[in-house]
């Protein structure tokens, strides 16, 4: 649908655009990596009342080319069956619902470490938890998990495991 290479490696959203989703520090990290990886790209399926300004953020940090806004979507599941790595570096958040459908879809999981979400995330298992508000750590957790393949296959197929059995 986007007319990726067959090489793009694709960092994954699904979320309101809203203060509480963490979203600018997900562009922040994602500049840091930018020219370090040219075959990803960020894809964020969702709308609310930043996207204009979330949009201008990365035309200004010059990563738009790369950053895909999809607004909102009905086959989030059929999505995030193209998503290599999963993104929800929130300020806060309830129990996440969002994390066990990327679980159910083997996706490993790069979230701050806020309110529920540890205990959704396996931190070093089913995906990686990073401080709240920090670009400077998510874009390592993010490049950990570019940087090797295997890992993020095994995170992937420990995060449905820990679905089904918990």
């Amino acid at each position: 649908e986007l007319g990726l290479s067959d090489n793009a490696i694709i960092l994954g959203m699904v979320c309101r655009l809203v203060e509480q989703k963490g979203i600018p520090f997900t562009l922040q990290a994602f500049y840091q990596l930018y020219e370090a990886f040219p075959d990803v790209h960020l894809i964020i399926a969702g709308d609310g009342e930043l996207a204009d300004k979330l949009k201008l953020q990365a035309t200004t940090l010059g990563i738009a080319e790369r950053v895909h806004w999809l607004g909102w979507r009905d086959d989030v599941p059929t999505l995030m069956a193209a998503m290599d790595i999963f993104l929800l570096p929130s300020l806060w958040e309830g129990f996440g619902l969002v994390l066990l459908e990327a679980m159910s879809r083997r996706i490993p999981v790069v979230a701050s470490r806020v309110s529920a979400i540890p205990e959704v995330v396996s931190h070093g298992h089913t995906g990686l938890l990073v401080p709240v508000g920090k670009p400077d750590q998510l874009k390592e957790a993010i490049t950990c998990l570019l940087n090797d393949r295997p890992l993020r296959k095994y995170m992937g197929l420990l995060g449905e495991d820990r679905l089904q059995q918990e």
